[in-house]
């Protein structure tokens, strides 16, 4: 707008505010001369105070321009006078909730204040965008602007035409104006994040003089330091040593533990990464590599994948592909009797090991298989089925419920289960899932009759067997050794034999004459689980085919690493 001042007056020029609201809202104002703006939701605590550190120029018409970006930021104000960017004082700078409020737009005035004296102002604009320098520049070089659209566009100044396009597109281009109000709503998304951030506590050091001292314990007892033996922050002499003193603190411990001159923390990476791969690793004790610690069954073969994970700066996935595409995990498991006489617990690896998956990789496995596993990556964590009134069991607070998620929610891998320590997911701890309490660097392995329990029966892998059976029926061939086959390839990783086909038939044959005999069964079998089934599908046919798919997912070829 264009503005002349005859007294370095003070007041609102333009205004959309509520006073008695704590003033909410905002307003272009002059403060002794100053152009200004206040963006309020209250004053003063939550607002956004900005002035112009120069005055305007008394007596003349000057062209005076504020912009604002929707940050919520003091910085994302500025403020131009006859095209120029004024250097400006923040008064107020916390604004973190909405100044909307239903008072009208005023001119020359607040809402229920006196209208300012000693100004004239002209050729008031409002944008619904951020105007930029060079937008702002162009309108203070155009004494009036109106005219412009009266004259022919070929007796205009480029300036001019320019104006005029970017007018024009502001004004009736609806592509471009929705352009930019996606550009708009995406922004106030991206402001909403910023203002809503979450609070973290994190850890620090007190600075070097201000460090309390560190005693010996006399034989171990907290309370009886000897304070004439202090201890200095320092790492073990038999390992190389921190590069200054002043790295002697939790940012040097982590520089000191990824230098390339330590070769601990890549040996023992990587042989808990082949433990994840082969079922133990090449060091069995993977949380003591020192004297007390066993010997590594290939030394060399250790510090070799230790020395090229350093090469590779550290790159995970390259070591997992180099460790699951070498010739000593496409092994077959088959045990012989010479490897039997030699080696019977494959400490060398001459054949693939043998073990079962971990409890996450079950669930995750079964729900793979059957087409029902979400991928998405991210987000917080989900709560899937479990028993009912399981947390008012363990939890001191007796009103703490379980809320089961719904929807897709419920099929997202295990490691974004909703881990609750003192009551475990109790599907995943027959497994033997860490309870997480404490850090579990080697988990143990057990075969219990739970474990058959939960795949036989929770209602995770009764669902999931459910839509097995309908991801066979639905492909073809249609011939029950084909989808045997179908089935075994999915669960397995190979076709059925033989044996396990005239098994499965002798099954299917049962099972369909007891579902034929009994549809309230098949009813009763189709219904568990969230997802309803597909009625598209024989209602028989399908419970006997959900039946044959949980015999197969708990099969030991399925559950176990061969």
């Amino acid at each position: 707008m264009w503005v002349k001042t005859t007294t370095k007056l003070s007041g609102a020029l333009l205004s959309k505010m509520d006073e008695k609201a704590k003033h909410r809202g905002y307003d272009v104002w002059m403060e002794g001369g100053r152009p200004g703006m206040h963006i309020i939701h209250e004053y003063p605590n939550n607002a956004i105070k900005v002035v112009s550190k120069s005055p305007l120029p008394l007596n003349s018409w000057n062209h005076l321009c504020v912009t604002y970006d929707g940050s919520g930021k003091a910085a994302g104000i500025n403020i131009f006078i006859n095209g120029t960017s004024q250097q400006k004082d923040i008064a107020q700078d916390e604004l973190n909730a909405t100044i909307q409020t239903d008072k009208t737009f005023r001119i020359g005035r607040r809402y229920y204040g006196a209208a300012v004296k000693g100004v004239e102002m002209d050729e008031i604009g409002l944008y619904h965008r951020v105007l930029n320098r060079k937008d702002v520049e162009k309108l203070s070089k155009v004494d009036s602007f109106s005219p412009l659209f009266t004259k022919p566009l070929d007796a205009l100044a480029n300036a001019q035409r320019t104006l005029l396009h970017d007018e024009y597109l502001n004004r009736f281009d609806k592509e471009y104006k929705n352009l930019l109000a996606a550009r708009n709503n995406k922004q106030n998304a991206l402001n909403n994040v910023r203002k809503n951030k979450i609070t973290s506590m994190v850890m620090g050091d007190n600075p070097a003089n201000k460090m309390r001292d560190t005693y010996l314990l006399v034989r171990g007892q907290y309370s009886s330091p000897d304070k004439s033996k202090v201890i200095q922050a320092n790492t073990p002499d038999f390992l190389h040593p921190m590069k200054t003193e002043s790295e002697k603190n939790r940012l040097g411990l982590a520089k000191w533990l990824t230098d390339k001159e330590n070769p601990l923390t890549p040996r023992v990476t990587v042989n808990r990464y082949w433990q994840t791969i082969f079922g133990r690793g090449l060091c069995d004790t993977p949380s003591d590599f020192g004297s007390q610690g066993k010997w590594p069954t290939h030394p060399g073969l250790l510090n070799w994948l230790a020395a090229d994970f350093l090469e590779s700066d550290w790159d995970v996935k390259k070591m997992i592909r180099q460790l699951v595409t070498s010739a000593t995990y496409r092994q077959s498991s088959v045990i012989t009797k010479e490897h039997l006489a030699k080696d019977p617990e494959n400490l060398y690896f001459a054949r693939a090991p043998r073990f079962r998956l971990m409890g996450e990789f079950v669930r995750d496995q079964a729900l793979h298989v059957s087409g029902l596993l979400n991928k998405k990556f991210g987000g917080p964590g989900v709560k899937p089925y479990q028993p009912a009134g399981l947390w008012n069991e363990v939890s001191l607070d007796r009103n703490r419920k379980f809320v089961q998620d719904q929807g897709n929610k419920i099929y997202r891998r295990s490691m974004y289960t909703y881990w609750k320590r003192s009551s475990p997911q109790p599907a995943m701890l027959a497994f033997d899932t860490p309870s997480r309490e404490i850090c579990t660097v080697q988990r143990q392995r057990t075969n219990t009759p739970m474990q058959a329990l939960v795949t036989l029966n929770d209602v995770q892998f009764v669902e999931a067997s459910r839509f097995l059976a309908q991801r066979v029926l639905k492909s073809s061939p249609q011939d029950l050794p084909s989808r045997v086959n179908r089935m075994f390839e999915l669960a397995t990783g190979r076709p059925a034999d033989s044996l396990r086909q005239e098994v499965i038939k002798k099954a299917y044959d049962k099972q369909k004459a007891v579902f034929d005999q009994n549809p309230a069964q098949a009813d009763q079998l189709l219904a568990m689980g969230d997802s309803p089934r597909d009625k598209s599908l024989n209602r028989n046919e399908h419970a006997t085919w959900t039946v044959l798919a949980s015999m197969i997912l708990n099969l030991d070829e399925t559950l176990n690493r061969e």
